[in-house]
């Protein structure tokens, strides 16, 4: 475990930024600057709210609704498995020819990290969609 330190929120720093894969939200540590935390734009709300008026950033929080993060997390699963399907046909097409002709191995090596992949995909939209 790190060390522990105390920053005033006088001296935090909130700056986002909307990537492909969804808001994030970096929290700048001190003035100036000694440390910084890159965290989901969702979990920075979720602080913003505990804080209330002592959060530095000013305006409105931009929310996200459950459709814009059912969009974001099923581009990320359809990405991911798209990279994890390449590299396994990569991988057939290295390999020696007696593992290519196993279609349980090629189902295997394919579908059950896809699988993986879009249970955490589930869960993690519905950590998010919960407020």
């Amino acid at each position: 475990m790190g060390r522990v330190f105390f920053v005033p929120w006088a001296d935090i720093k909130v700056e986002r930024k909307r990537r492909s894969y969804g808001e994030r939200a970096a929290l700048c540590f001190g003035k100036p600057e000694i440390g910084r935390l890159n965290i989901f734009g969702h979990v920075a709300n979720r602080i913003a709210r505990a804080a209330q008026e002592q959060w530095p950033e000013t305006g409105p929080l931009r929310d996200e609704s459950s459709s814009q993060a059912l969009f974001v997390l099923a581009r990320a699963w359809l990405l991911g498995s798209v990279v994890w399907a390449a590299m396994a046909a990569l991988l057939f097409w290295v390999s020696p020819p007696p593992m290519t002709g196993s279609p349980a191995l090629i189902l295997a090596l394919i579908l059950v990290p896809i699988t993986a992949n879009g249970v955490v995909s589930v869960l993690s939209y519905l950590r998010r969609v919960k407020r």
